[in-house]
This record gives C-alpha cells, structure tokens and sequence, in this order.
C-alpha cells in the first residue's frame, strides 16, 4: 500500500471520530480536534525530508495561524478575531493559489484551452454574483458592516479562483499528481460553499458534517498530491 493510500485511509478515521465525537455530544473536543488537523499537517510538511515548496509552506503556515485563533484566542463578541481568522485564510488561499498557478503556462492555456478558460471565466462571475446576492442583504452584527461584506467577498473570490486555475492546472499538465491537487482545491473550495450554505441560508448540521467531511478529504488529498514522488508522475489516470 503506498503512502498515499496509507495516509487517506488514516485522515477517514481521523474524520469519522471528529464527527462521531460531536454527534454524541463531545463537541468540544470534536471542535478542538478539527482545527488541529491543518496545524498538525503542517508540522508533518515542515519536518519533511526532501524539497518542499515556500508557497506550501506559507499556505500551511497561514492556515495554522486562522486555525489557532480559533482554538485559543476566537471571541465571538470581538470582531477583531472575526478580521484575523478570515484573513489569514485569505492570505493561505492565496499562497495556495501561487503555488497552482507555478504548474501553469498561460500561453498555452490560451492558445490550446480558450474555450475552457472562457467558461470557467463565466461560470466563476454567475458563483461570485451569487454568493454576492446571498450575503448582501444580511447586516452583520458589527460597526463595520462594510468591512465584513469586502471580507466575505474576497475569502469567495479566492475560493472561485483557486477552483477554476486548479482545474486548468490539470487539463494543461494531464498528469494523475494535478489531477489529485485539482480534486483537492475542488473538496475545500466545496467545504467552503457548503460552510457559507450553513450560515446564511440552513442551519442544518447535516451541512456542518458535509463541509467537516469535504474539506478533511479535500486537505488529505493536498497532502497526497505533496507525496507523490517525481518518479510516480504519469499521464496515465489509472495508475
């Protein structure tokens, strides 16, 4: 069994206690576990042997920081706290997206794959219009209402963007390594979708579960796609 495979099968159980914790009633704990799962990643990421990439580790490094204000230091009467976390996931989306767009040519992306550049550029601006149109009418609950309209704009804008230049990393490289790091930014960029569903629209846990769920695998593939050696890089998807 590869490492790859050895690791997703850890990262179910490790998704599946989450969960279970918080459906009986241990949701404290459940809690503290999931935003530990990014810090503990990254740790694993850092102490790696071999090369690693300063945009990966700069995306792992933000995370953790948004992760960790959470844990310890997220005040839901403070709005400061609100700013911090959601910038630093901002800012690790962002590093994320730096480091798909190193796989990318553009060039050859607009000569070969114009087509697919111009849907995904149409289909991104109907998600940011429609996630605009969601939150829009809602008055948070600060004095800077503004603020936190710009704030949840960009965090959607830099989910869509990461979504649409990963799918064209792996139709540009139709390798099995950008294919994994495609389903990846797709499975977070998803959790999130789901994550803004639960807040501004149904409250149901089931949501809460799918966006826990969709983002572990989603992060667990990154992972993944992190070990795949050189050497397994193949055009063949079956492999």
């Amino acid at each position: 069994m590869s490492k790859q495979s050895k690791f997703i099968i850890l990262s179910m159980a490790i998704i599946l206690i989450i969960v279970l914790l918080d459906v009986f009633g241990f949701s404290t704990i459940s809690y503290n576990l999931e935003l530990m799962f990014v810090p503990v990643l990254a740790l694993f990421y850092f102490f790696k042997k071999g090369a690693k990439s300063i945009t990966l580790i700069l995306f792992f490094l933000c995370y953790t920081v948004g992760e960790l204000v959470s844990m310890f230091l997220y005040n839901p009467d403070e709005n400061i706290y609100y700013y911090l976390c959601n910038i630093s996931y901002i800012i690790a989306y962002f590093f994320l997206i730096l480091y798909v767009v190193n796989g990318l040519n553009f060039k050859v992306i607009f000569k070969k794959y114009l087509f697919y550049f111009i849907v995904l550029l149409l289909l991104s601006i109907y998600i940011l219009y429609f996630f605009i149109n969601l939150v829009k009418p809602i008055n948070f609950e600060s004095q800077l209402d503004v603020a936190v309209h710009i704030v949840e704009f960009v965090y959607n804008l830099s989910l869509v963007v990461l979504l649409s230049l990963s799918f064209l990393n792996y139709i540009h490289n139709n390798i099995r390594k950008y294919l994994v790091l495609f389903l990846s930014c797709f499975l977070i960029a998803f959790s999130e979708f789901i994550l803004i569903t639960y807040y501004f629209i149904d409250e149901d846990i089931v949501l809460d579960y799918m966006s826990t769920v969709f983002f572990f695998f989603g992060v667990s593939l990154l992972y993944s796609h992190i070990l795949i050696a050189p050497e397994e890089e193949t055009n063949s998807l079956l492999v």
